[in-house]
């Protein structure tokens, strides 16, 4: 997949090299909006969002934050 798109593989909050938060928030949307905070960081306007397991969830959190916030 890397030899024709640029793959960002992230550390959810809490998770591998990640530190944890504070708040203990580890809720699908507050994970969505680290992502997303990460997308606009690396000004990343189009995507393929893939999930596996907990990710699954997260894909659907980060899909309905994005309609949420009036992005397409």
């Amino acid at each position: 997949m890397a030899q024709n798109y640029t793959v960002v593989l992230l550390d959810n909050r809490g998770m591998g090299d990640s530190s944890i938060p504070e708040d203990n928030d580890y809720t699908a949307e507050t994970i969505a909006g680290d992502v997303k905070g990460v997308f606009d960081f690396l000004n990343i306007t189009e995507t393929y969002i893939f999930g596996h397991d907990n990710g699954a969830g997260l894909t659907s959190a980060f899909a309905a934050k994005i309609r949420l916030d009036g992005e397409d």
